[in-house]
């Protein structure tokens, strides 16, 4: 007798999303899967991302939340079913499906103002106070704050203030200063043993970037313009460039840690040349000229 061979066993049945974010796609994805003969297979998540974007007005946020959904929910169901080794395969057949999200860029009318900052400041505890005073003094993304040791800061008291000394994105080591009183005031307040803006709940870890960002976020309930980190970083990248025009950009870019496209690009930012008014101003020049001239 020849030997039957074994067929692996369709799945039809989907874990849930681990994320609650994800219930719906969970839900939609299982009703997609079940009119299909063949269960779940790299094609057929393929498949539904793509019936998801074709169905539904949806921008490239959503279609991107749609893909990892899919990637969790597919992986979950993997793991119950001892076939991890196939989840390779499903993640190559989602590639094929191109997300191209756009390239958000920072407006000048996004940037926030001193009386943003001021409110924001008011009306925040001191905490919050402390952390936007440093990212305005020192221009570092909040990853690159909340990492600095306070055995990384040294007392320079030539310049009365503290050398300080972190991790730029990308893992090179690099140097700031921050005035002696907003160091001491922040080890006070943060109660930094180990950590200079250490976590408010234990003091084995740093402050968490996405509790920096929700402080922030309240604050800028009370501003015009929101005064998340990063926004806060270009006000001060732009008032450090504007009061120094003679750095080149070069050295620019190695204490801001951006490549040269990226720092004309994002952070030059000037007004609009009003064509118009040169014009206006040249010809009042020019027939005041001639008028002394006569």
């Amino acid at each position: 007798m020849k030997n039957k061979v074994r067929k692996s066993k369709l799945i039809f049945k989907l874990e849930k999303p681990l994320s609650k974010g994800y219930k719906y796609f969970g839900i939609d994805f299982q009703d997609f899967i079940n009119k299909k003969k063949d269960g779940l297979t790299p094609l057929n998540a393929l498949r539904y991302l793509q019936h998801y974007s074709e169905t539904n007005q949806v921008g490239n946020s959503s279609k991107s939340n749609c893909k990892k959904a899919i990637v969790n929910i597919v992986r979950l169901t993997l793991m119950k079913n001892k076939k991890l080794e196939q989840e390779i395969y499903y993640r190559e057949a989602l590639k094929i499906f191109k997300i191209r999200l756009p390239t958000k860029t920072v407006m000048k009318s996004d940037i926030p103002t001193s009386e943003d900052l001021r409110l924001a400041k008011e009306n925040s505890h001191i905490k919050v106070q402390l952390l936007i005073d440093f990212v305005s003094t020192t221009s570092l993304r909040i990853g690159e704050i909340v990492r600095i040791k306070v055995s990384s800061c040294r007392f320079n008291e030539i310049d009365n203030g503290y050398s300080i000394k972190f991790i730029r994105k990308g893992g090179n080591e690099f140097e700031t200063w921050i005035p002696k009183e907003l160091y001491q005031r922040i080890v006070i307040e943060y109660g930094s043993t180990h950590w200079l803006f250490q976590s408010p709940y234990t003091d084995k870890s740093h402050l968490a970037i996405g509790t920096a960002q929700k402080w922030l976020r309240n604050a800028s309930k009370f501003t015009t313009r929101p005064v998340r980190p990063h926004l806060i970083r270009h006000k001060s990248i732009n008032e450090v460039i504007n009061e120094n025009p003679g750095i080149p950009l070069f050295q620019l870019c190695e204490a801001f840690g951006h490549s040269e496209a990226t720092l004309k690009k994002y952070y030059l930012i000037k007004d609009k040349v009003d064509i118009t008014a040169i014009n206006k101003q040249h010809y009042l020049k020019f027939k005041k000229s001639e008028r002394t001239s006569k």
